[in-house]
């Protein structure tokens, strides 16, 4: 059965094309047909005029551009063939850097330092194709001791891969680039809800942000407010404020995503010295941050010696009598016992004046619904 001729969009077969279009000579069209002028023609051209770009830059072109296979272990003996090669493949093999051939240590390391462009389209590749030669490449990738690994971490989570922090958590990352590789991808994230982010990616970042540069460095406020939306996500609560760089820090305070110690309401206010509430209640987010779980706020102060009382001034300790707080009265009376003599109350329906002793029952008592739990 004779096989039928392809043909192209306009109904032309190569035969025709061969002899109306491409060829002027008799001797070229008749070496076209008997196969002595193939697609390896150009390469063979370039090799007699002077322009061949290397025996190992040809090897790879026959065992891993045409066949598009990956060659891990395929070394190019210099900058320059590896160069001239990706040039000829710009003009002949446009979707190179969209295969799997293009999957090369050396020619991904080139890219990242100076092809960005074609460096974005292997990221997009590997992030739409992550089957088991993509998992290989990057395994391979991640032990080359000198190759910018953050570079390439850096176009996968700009890209986004979904993956990418999930994988960062996995064994197939070494721990000697961990920290670094889940910074780099934090300050390049476009996004918390474009990422999977499974129970190892959250417990690590949960366990070590004290460690990430993306909290430790100041950063944009565009990229501190992406890495608080990721630290949100994995539920971290920052133990010591003073550790956490602007803007970054800011953000966190005011999402009340840090641990009541004195030390850290001492960064979250900017002041040093005592953390009383009175100076507490001059920040509306930290002052709700107390009251909210004050048994917490009151142990701080109990372990700061610097702040010998919870309360100072007359004033706040009846904003706090008659504030609408869900206390029990042993919670108030902690806080009784917690404030200064200074703070004594005269008359609740007078903030000026000053009893004795706070606590005691007052001659003339207004509504306040916390000490109707105590008399």
């Amino acid at each position: 059965m004779e096989r039928p001729e392809f043909t192209d969009k306009q109904g032309l077969t190569f035969s025709v094309l061969l002899e109306e279009t491409l060829l002027t000579s008799d001797i070229a069209r008749e070496l076209v047909r008997k196969g002595y002028i193939n697609r390896n023609f150009a390469t063979y051209s370039a090799a007699f005029y002077g322009t061949f770009a290397g025996i190992d830059a040809e090897t790879f072109y026959y065992r891993g551009v045409q066949p598009n296979e990956m060659l891990l272990d395929h070394r190019f003996a210099s900058e320059h063939s590896l160069r001239n090669l990706l040039e000829q493949l710009d003009d002949t093999e446009p979707d190179f850097y969209r295969t799997v051939s293009a999957l090369n240590p050396q020619i991904v390391t080139y890219l990242l330092e100076h092809r960005s462009d074609r460096a974005c389209k292997i990221a997009g590749f590997l992030a739409s194709h992550f089957d088991d030669n993509a998992r290989e490449f990057l395994a391979t990738y991640l032990a080359e001791d000198r190759a910018p690994h953050a570079t390439l971490v850096g176009l996968l989570a700009a890209h986004p891969w979904p993956s990418l922090f999930d994988y960062l958590a996995s064994d197939a990352v070494p721990d000697t680039l961990r920290l670094g590789l889940v910074s780099t991808a934090l300050t390049t994230a476009t996004g918390v809800v474009d990422f999977a982010l499974g129970d190892g990616i959250r417990g690590y970042i949960a366990n070590h942000y004290a460690e990430i540069g993306a909290f430790t460095e100041k950063q944009s406020q565009q990229r501190a407010e992406v890495v608080k939306d990721f630290a949100r996500e994995c539920d971290v609560q920052v133990e010591d404020l003073t550790g956490v760089a602007q803007p970054l820090r800011g953000l966190l305070v005011a999402a009340q995503m840090y641990v009541l110690t004195a030390k850290n309401l001492r960064a979250a206010l900017g002041v040093t010295g005592p953390v009383s509430l009175d100076v507490v209640g001059k920040n509306e987010g930290v002052n709700i941050r107390c009251l909210t779980d004050v048994s917490a706020y009151l142990q701080a102060v109990d372990e700061d010696p610097a702040t010998p009382f919870a309360v100072e001034e007359p004033e706040t300790l009846l904003a706090l009598l008659t504030g609408d707080h869900e206390w029990s009265t042993s919670l108030l009376n902690s806080t009784l016992d917690r404030s200064s003599p200074g703070s004594a109350l005269k008359d609740l329906s007078s903030p000026a004046g000053h009893l004795e002793t706070a606590g005691c029952a007052p001659p003339v008592r207004p509504h306040c619904p916390q000490l109707d739990r105590v008399y």
